[in-house]
């Protein structure tokens, strides 16, 4: 009986650190991009990605909604990355999406993708 308590114990030790890790790890997987999303994206996207910033009010189409699960699921990686280097005309989406490849490098780029998939998180990139 005490080799299963301590079983337990050390168990519920590990999946304790896990949960106050988490949000470090997750956090360092995105680099950069949280900070430069609510800098350069945040105002036409929104600040949770829900294509409700104050800027994306006077866009017609309105900005992606990247909390839309439904929608997100059909945009592939690769074309998340190619609208936000070379704007969202590049890949037949709003010209209002500017290209931010003068901006950010590729890594970064690719970091953002992975941040703005956060928001469905069952289109996370993995």
């Amino acid at each position: 009986m005490e080799v299963k308590r301590r079983m337990t114990l050390a168990a519920t030790t590990v999946v304790i650190a896990f949960v106050a890790c988490a949000p470090r790890v997750i956090a360092a997987s995105f680099g950069q991009a949280p900070t430069e999303y609510q800098q350069y994206c945040a105002g036409c996207h929104g600040k949770d990605g829900a294509g409700d910033g104050p800027l994306g009010a006077f866009l017609s189409p309105r900005p992606r909604d990247f909390a839309n699960c439904k929608v997100m699921k059909a945009i592939t990686d690769q074309t998340l990355f190619n609208a936000i280097k070379n704007g969202g005309a590049s890949v037949g989406v709003s010209p209002n999406m500017p290209a931010w490849g003068g901006s950010f490098n590729d890594a970064q780029i690719h970091d953002l993708v992975k941040y703005v998939r956060q928001f469905c998180p069952q289109t996370a990139s993995k």
